[in-house]
């Protein structure tokens, strides 16, 4: 849990910061690009087109990299989803501009942090759109996490149960129906499928903590997730 300040997970924007080519650096930036890099590839497909989308987000994750701009990140402060659309919307305009001049004949323009800082921000719906690429993007990582927890745990087959309660795969079952597959009683099933829920929000909190700068903003967060997944 992350109720104070002692437990909340402040290394995050450290490892941010970190994150390069090479080095010790190259972790973060792993985990950075697992992270986000589905909602960035689906932001690009809905606002330029699918045809070089996977081609445009490696670009945009280099050029976070090669610029120093994710270096920067933590002096922004505030969430790291926010400071993210913010930049990649930015770089959307460049890479229209840099293909434009590159087409004329012109050279290619190398984007600054503080032309990237200039440009506009994100509209609302673009913004919405990332975010709710996002909240997914969270919920199947959390969900990944505790599905290996619990077939570590239970085993293969009663993942296969317990997963229809969580959000994964398939409808769930009825309680009778995990029940009798479990071998468990109907009091013990319902006990088991609420730990496995306690435990997939704990692990929600901690992804969505990751990202953030203080605790408070943390419960923030959890509730624009379930607002934007809903809608």
């Amino acid at each position: 849990m992350y109720g104070s300040a002692m437990e909340f997970p402040t290394t995050q924007w450290t490892q941010i910061a970190a994150a390069s080519l090479n080095g010790e650096g190259r972790a973060a930036m792993d985990t950075l690009c697992k992270n986000y890099y589905a909602p960035v590839r689906r932001f690009v497909g809905w606002k330029r087109g699918w045809q070089d989308a996977e081609d445009v987000t490696q670009a945009f994750f280099f050029h976070l990299l090669e610029k120093g701009i994710v270096r920067n990140a933590n002096r922004l402060r505030g969430k790291f989803r926010t400071f993210l659309l913010t930049v990649l919307n930015r770089f959307l305009i460049h890479y229209e501009r840099a293909l434009l001049a590159e087409k004329r004949g012109g050279s290619v323009e190398i984007l600054s942090l503080d032309q990237i800082e200039n440009e506009p921000e994100a509209d609302t719906e673009s913004a919405l759109l990332f975010d709710k690429e996002w909240a997914v993007a969270v919920m199947d990582t959390a969900a990944a996490k505790v599905g290996d927890e619990i077939q570590r745990e239970r085993g293969e087959e009663a993942f296969d149960v317990l997963k229809r309660f969580l959000g994964v795969g398939q409808e769930p079952q009825t309680y009778d129906t995990a029940a009798t597959l479990l071998g468990l009683s109907l009091p013990a099933v319902k006990s088991e499928i609420m730990r496995w829920r306690r435990r997939l929000g704990e692990v929600v909190r901690g992804e969505v903590g990751r990202t953030v700068s203080t605790p408070q903003e943390v419960e923030e967060e959890i509730a624009h997730l379930r607002r934007v997944l809903l809608e």
